[in-house]
């Protein structure tokens, strides 16, 4: 019995071994290694809903680069953030995003493999221009001459959303930034770029009324030297 008992003691041990070493090897790389690469099952491309609202209104933006592992099944296991945004909330919404990600699994053959995979994980605040005109958002170019200091010359171009308060005679009270540049120079060129322009309010029965409405100023160099405000279309009552 003794000698049995130590023969099964034995045989445990080296399956423990194993274990702990099969652990501890790395996963094959999901396209470098020779296994038949796993198929996307999911976008893989980021929508309005996975950016985090606070990260959006602060301007946050980055990459996150994050490493993953894809089981047998084609599910995704161990994420972690291998170089950060910068931004915690961004990062943890990387990880978030990536974990849902499905697959059809690699192949070592014909069976299914797991493997180890890697994303960047690109976090931008960029707007097309058509986006903001089919939502009814009025659109500015400035000149290259309406450029702060510096900034053409270091090839700056973004888009800077600011919300206008305008009273009955076309003037602007009130002009804030909704959603910033990456460029701090652009969002305060853009708030004094708007305190000189000449808008048309809307009207209300052929009687211009005040007007709180979102304007894109949109900074590009290769834009038109002129640029002619538009109405505006929704007023809002006092």
């Amino acid at each position: 019995m003794k000698t049995l008992a130590a023969a099964l003691i034995a045989v445990c041990a080296i399956l423990s071994a194993a274990t702990a070493r099969a652990a501890s090897e790395p996963l094959p790389d999901c396209i470098r290694s020779k296994l038949t690469a796993p198929v996307p099952l999911t976008p893989h491309v980021l929508g309005p809903e996975d950016y985090p609202p606070l990260s959006s209104m602060l301007g946050e933006q980055g990459t996150t680069i994050v490493q993953y592992d894809i089981n047998t099944a084609g599910l995704v296991e161990n994420a972690k953030v291998s170089k950060s945004s910068g931004s915690l909330r961004l990062d943890d919404a990387a990880i978030a995003f990536v974990t849902h990600f499905k697959f059809k699994p690699a192949l070592d053959g014909k069976t299914p493999a797991a493997c180890h995979n890697a994303i960047a994980v690109a976090w931008s605040l960029r707007v097309r221009e058509d986006e903001l005109i089919a939502q009814g958002v009025t659109t500015l170019h400035p000149a290259v001459a309406d450029y702060p200091f510096g900034a053409a010359q270091k090839h700056e171009e973004d888009t800077v959303i600011v919300v206008v308060a305008l009273n009955n005679s076309g003037t602007i009270e009130t002009a804030t930034v909704a959603r910033p540049s990456e460029y701090p120079d652009l969002n305060e060129a853009s708030l004094t770029y708007l305190r000189a322009q000449k808008l048309k309010p809307a009207e209300v029965n052929g009687t211009p009324t005040k007007t709180l409405f979102m304007v894109a100023v949109v900074w590009s160099l290769g834009t038109p030297a002129a640029n002619t405000p538009k109405p505006l279309q929704k007023p809002v009552k006092n």
